[in-house]
């Protein structure tokens, strides 16, 4: 009750490692060089860790240890956490099969659908997925959705 569990070595290498991938996916999906904005690679992002010698702490989360590590990474290389707006409006023929396809990159709203069918919306898109989601929805609507990169200008996004 009040000690600890002794844990094989071989399980814990596991599960530590489980959750340095996970670390390491969750900072390439949602951050962008602010040079290229484009993501970093993951063998980037894995190489800066290994040269700021990152700890991973067992007790803790892989969500609640992201802040600290980026901030270390930031150290040797240039990184930013970010997300990008997207218009989107699909035609009528692909609305209904793909409408899911948007809700399972971001978060989706200012959702209207129209009277003739077609489906208006705004994702919100982690901008390491950005190229991702317009790669997905193009190739799945074969070119029937028209998508529009939001600026944000003090909490306001405009076309």
């Amino acid at each position: 009750m009040k000690g600890e569990l002794q844990l094989s070595a071989k399980y814990r290498d596991a599960k530590q490692e489980e959750k340095r991938r996970l670390i390491i996916e969750t900072i390439h999906r949602n951050s962008v060089d602010p040079k290229t904005n484009y993501p970093h690679p993951t063998t980037r992002i894995e190489n800066a860790m290994q040269e700021v010698k990152v700890r991973i702490d067992d007790n803790k989360s892989a969500h609640d240890q992201v802040q600290d590590i980026v901030k270390k990474l930031q150290t040797v290389m240039p990184i930013k956490f970010e997300h990008k707006h997207v218009s989107v409006h699909i035609g009528e023929k692909y609305s209904k099969k793909y409408y899911k396809t948007l809700h399972r990159f971001g978060r989706v709203f200012n959702e209207k659908w129209l009277d003739d069918g077609c489906y208006m919306c705004t994702v919100e898109v982690p901008a390491g997925l950005y190229l991702d989601f317009i790669e997905d929805v193009n190739k799945k609507t074969h070119g029937g959705a028209e998508m529009k990169l939001l600026a944000n200008k003090n909490g306001k996004f405009y076309e």
